[in-house]
């Protein structure tokens, strides 16, 4: 992550860059979030972002529930909180119907509305008592209904009623084919959401390429955060590539593309551990790799996923950087490592920009003042996890060359988690 090379930036605020020093191989985690794109069966949301959970109603919001979500049901094993990017979205046909006299259309758009049934019971007065279903279950019942009112609740519109009691079925609701148009305003309108993790489920060399430039713009610009998608060789610390899918218990079959969103969230969920033989939850076998190939794979910087004492697990947390130089050596292709930087960064920035900017003068005191706010709020809480070690005296900060600047290093070292032991058994 190159965020400068010159003392020429115009807008006030942070600029880290994170080198290495050698080619040897050597709450203040970011955010969680992991950024998906999905095609809904309901155009239920307010907005076509939308932040959920474990505990969101996505019949409501979607017209699936969280299984059928795939994007979405796997991002959320890896992580608490996934940013939904719905192409129906306003898009879309609503179901109506005109059975027995009835006038009935959804209030959304989508073919989730071919679901809903209204069951019209017309009483002694004219009135109607009138049932809503959605897959079979009831979401609204409402009593004694003029046969004179528009009839509105969050599934159905009724301007008209049958003449006697009935049963009508909505249809003709559809919704829209993804195309690669969607991706693309996907990625574009992350430009002003928050995330760490964009999941890119689709083995397409454009969208991959436009993800690639989005992120190297994006981490060069000071934001931490990561594409992941599969089968791409980005040469990146900041793409990370999966190459082989699972089976889950229940026998459904996930491609490497359809793991690009456990692996999304997983990588937004670690904080500063290691996925490295982190176990895939609900995965009983996967896309099998020979010892050569999976060794290929690592070296080209893909994600394996390995079949390991019952259990389906990461063969080693890498992305896909596989040139490395002074700046950036192997340690960089360590996602734990990167994730680790990409706390230093979220957090070096958190500190300047609320805590500096505009409210301390540029002297010896305040640029003092400035590195003990880094040690306190964000070196010594990553040290408390053992994520890294420093030694106070070597950090420095000094005037740039403009008088409202200032240049910092920080020296740390990172601390990886054992991978590889090389053992001899000495036997007597």
């Amino acid at each position: 992550m190159t965020q400068w090379n010159n003392q020429n930036k115009v807008r006030p605020g942070a600029y880290v860059n994170f080198e290495s020093n050698s080619l040897g191989i050597p709450p203040v985690d970011g955010s969680n979030v992991t950024a998906v794109l999905i095609g809904g069966t309901w155009d239920g949301a307010e907005k076509q972002y939308t932040l959920v959970n474990h505990k969101t109603d996505f019949n409501a919001l979607y017209g699936k529930d969280l299984n059928e979500l795939v994007a979405v049901r796997e991002a959320l094993k890896g992580t608490s909180q996934v940013l939904v990017y719905d192409a129906l979205f306003k898009k879309g046909t609503a179901a109506t119907t005109s059975d027995s006299g009835a006038t009935v259309e959804a209030v959304k758009k989508g073919s989730a509305g071919n679901m809903i049934n209204v069951i019209f019971t017309k009483n002694l007065d004219e009135n109607f008592d009138i049932v809503t279903t959605f897959k079979g279950v009831t979401v609204d019942a409402v009593e004694n209904i003029s046969a004179e009112e528009i009839y509105t609740n969050d599934y159905v519109k009724i301007t008209a009623y049958p003449s006697q009691d009935a049963t009508v079925t909505l249809t003709g609701g559809a919704d829209v084919e993804i195309a690669n148009k969607d991706y693309e305003g996907f990625l574009i309108g992350l430009e002003m959401q928050d995330f760490k993790t964009i999941a890119l489920a689709i083995e397409d060399s454009s969208l991959h390429k436009l993800m690639h430039a989005y992120i190297t713009e994006w981490r060069n610009n000071g934001r931490s955060v990561i594409g992941v998608t599969a089968n791409y060789a980005a040469d990146h610390e900041g793409i990370v590539s999966v190459a082989n899918g699972v089976t889950l218990a229940n026998g459904e079959v996930l491609t490497a593309s359809d793991v690009v969103y456990f692996t999304a969230g997983q990588y937004a969920g670690a904080g500063v551990d290691s996925n490295t033989y982190a176990v895939y939850p609900g995965a009983v076998d996967c896309e099998r790799k020979t010892n050569a190939e999976t060794i290929e794979l690592i070296e080209k910087g893909q994600i394996v996923y390995t079949f390991k004492h019952g259990k389906v697990v990461t063969e080693t947390d890498v992305n896909t950087l596989v040139t490395f130089t002074e700046k950036k050596n192997r340690s960089f292709r360590k996602n734990k490592l990167i994730r680790i930087q990409d706390i230093i960064n979220d957090n070096v920035h958190n500190v300047f920009e609320n805590y500096f900017i505009g409210k301390v003068i540029n002297n010896d005191d305040g640029r003092e003042s400035f590195i003990e706010k880094v040690i306190t709020t964000v070196l010594d809480p990553l040290a408390a996890k053992n994520a890294l070690s420093y030694v106070a005296e070597e950090l420095t900060c000094d005037i740039g060359m403009d008088t409202d600047s200032i240049v910092v290093v920080i020296p740390v070292t990172l601390h990886d988690a054992m991978e590889k032991a090389y053992i001899t058994i000495v036997c007597k």
